[in-house]
Order: C-alpha cells, then structure tokens, then sequence
C-alpha cells in the first residue's frame, strides 16, 4: 500500500476541502484524509512527545503487572503464555512508537491549523 504523502499546511487544506465538499471518492485523498485522523488523534491527545511516553508507562506497567504474575504461577503451565505476552507487548509498543515518530512537526503543526475546521464537520 502505498504511504500517503506528507501532510503539508497545503495539503491538510486540500484534504480537508475534498472531505466536506461531497466530491468522489479518490485513493489518494482517501490516504491523505486517513493520515490526517491519525495525526489528528495523536494532537487531540496531547502529541507525538505525549503518546510516545504513555507508550512506554503503558508498557512498563503492563510488563510490571504480568510479571507479577509470572512470579506468583512461576511452576503453572501458563507462565509460557505470559512470557509470549511481555513479547507481543513489547512488539506493539515499538510499533506504536515507530508510527507516533513517523508523524512529522510539520505535520502536527498543520493539523493544529485546522483543528477547529475538523472538530466542526
């Protein structure tokens, strides 16, 4: 699949007219429109700097928690299970880190710029 380009102020501004003008469907405005909810999600949500830290509470929690409970059913038949769950929670987190680093400033900053067009449709 092809990576939408980079949401320039421009960009954002034409995105943003296509979605709200009823035109047709297009498969690169599509991309571009579902890379702007993205990084609108991200902004709304206090920002790259923000997400990539609460990525890593979350993880460090969650890993907390679930050795906890490898300690406490270390001879359970289970314990193998919890273990692979520390790894698919640390692969999740790294996914989630490397795509909260593929948002640009840029890109956060034209996000900002039409936030109240977006919150309004």
């Amino acid at each position: 699949m092809p990576q939408p380009r980079a949401l320039t102020p421009e960009r954002v501004d034409q995105v943003v007219a296509w979605r709200r003008s009823g035109q047709p469907e297009d498969p690169n405005l599509r991309r571009d429109y579902e890379r702007l909810m993205e990084v609108y999600c991200v902004v709304k949500t206090g920002g790259v700097q923000v997400q990539q830290q609460a990525a890593r509470d979350f993880q460090r929690r969650e890993q907390a928690r679930i050795e906890g409970e490898i300690a406490e059913n270390a001879d359970a038949p289970e314990v193998g299970a919890l273990h692979q769950e520390i790894l698919d929670l640390k692969d999740y987190i790294d996914w989630r880190v490397e795509f909260l680093a593929s948002i640009t400033a840029q890109e956060e900053a034209a996000v900002v710029a039409v936030m109240a067009v977006i919150e309004g449709d």
